[in-house]
């Protein structure tokens, strides 16, 4: 029930903001309501449908932004600039509308649900930005992080740091599955009293992911590649990398802003601005790709050459274990996965399993 009715919210929203899907190509970001700013640079109608040319974009943008922040402002203006040029929709909730960070999964629910109603003309997937982040080399398109067409039952694509799953950056699908897990997370707070929500909404979000049932459907990339971080001490990206962001700096995090503002507002930005094919994500994003096919292939090969065979060599049964828990929560580590791979694909042969998957070196 607590789900439905944050359905109903975010439908009651989604009816009052029609009117931001009649933005025409020239029209940049603009107040379409009290609730939202939408920038839609592919002019398509809501009431009337689309253009006949109309082309569904691989990508819609989202964040939240409340008050006159002047850096979120800026910040936030390089990604609009970003998604102009690869046209992506873009939606920024403008309105507190409940309490503090939950207003994310809110704001998430209101984009998945407009998008969702165009049917074969929606996105195709999400990309949630926290308002400290930024634009750093916008001549990449984030297409380059999404998943290749055999691996379609993927959902949800993360990152990771010290502390575990950060959501400042994530890429969520346009599916009824996101909806459903949307929807779920934002119950926790008031519905599940008995668990400590350290992170909140970060939290809550992490908790939906690990479900037995969800697992199968995400997955995490180095966090690097899309949620590079700025510390205290130095950018820990290079040239060509797509973002920068800026969690955990405290005060310094205004200094730290304005001086990547000035570089990404001025002449200096076309140093950092790099083509696709001269940075390291086609190389690093297909290698990713690669190995964890192939991890997952093998894993697929041992529990079906198992089955029904009893008892399991015990070595064989750890090696099986470790795969599932890399690619169910570790594949942002491709060392580990290859590792793992190699060590199941051994205890495979030692137990006399064939092996059609070869072990990735």
């Amino acid at each position: 029930m607590a789900a439905f009715s944050c359905l109903l919210l975010v439908k009651s929203l989604d009816r009052h903001n029609n009117s931001a899907w009649q933005l025409g190509p020239q029209r940049q970001m603009q107040e379409t309501s009290k609730v939202f700013s939408v920038y839609n640079p592919l002019d398509y109608e809501s009431v009337q449908g689309p253009r006949a040319d109309y082309i569904a974009p691989d990508v819609a943008k989202v964040s939240m932004l409340y008050g006159d922040n002047d850096y979120y402002l800026r910040a936030i203006e390089t990604h609009i600039k970003h998604a102009k040029r690869h046209r992506y929709p873009t939606y920024i909730l403008r309105k507190e509308l409940i309490n503090g960070v939950w207003n994310k999964l809110l704001c998430l629910m209101h984009a998945m649900v407009s998008e969702l109603s165009k049917g074969e003309h929606a996105a195709k997937w999400i990309m949630w930005f926290d308002a400290d982040s930024a634009v750093v080399n916008p001549a990449v398109p984030l297409t380059v992080f999404l998943p290749p067409e055999e691996h379609s039952d993927i959902h949800f694509l993360g990152s990771k740091d010290q502390s575990g799953f950060n959501a400042g950056m994530f890429f969520i699908k346009v599916h009824k599955w996101s909806l459903e897990l949307l929807a779920n997370a934002m119950t926790y707070e008031h519905h599940r009293p008995d668990i400590d929500l350290s992170f909140l909404e970060q939290t809550s979000l992490y908790l939906e992911l690990n479900r037995t049932e969800n697992r199968k459907h995400v997955l995490y990339q180095p966090r690097p590649w899309f949620n590079t971080y700025e510390f205290h001490h130095a950018y820990e990206g290079e040239k060509g990398d797509v973002f920068v962001h800026f969690p955990g700096l405290e005060e310094d995090r205004w200094k730290h802003m304005a001086d990547w503002l000035s570089i990404l507002e001025g002449p200096q930005q076309k140093d950092w601005e790099v083509e696709l094919h001269q940075t390291k994500y086609p190389a690093r994003v297909a290698e990713f790709w690669e190995v964890f096919g192939t991890a997952r292939k093998q894993l697929e090969m041992a529990n079906e050459r198992i089955r029904g065979q009893e008892p399991t060599r015990q070595p064989l049964r750890e090696a099986m274990d470790a795969a599932e828990r890399i690619l169910w929560s570790e594949t942002d580590q491709i060392v580990a996965m290859k590792e793992a791979t190699q060590r199941l694909t051994k205890e495979m042969s030692a137990a006399g399993l064939m092996v059609a998957v070869e072990a990735v070196t």
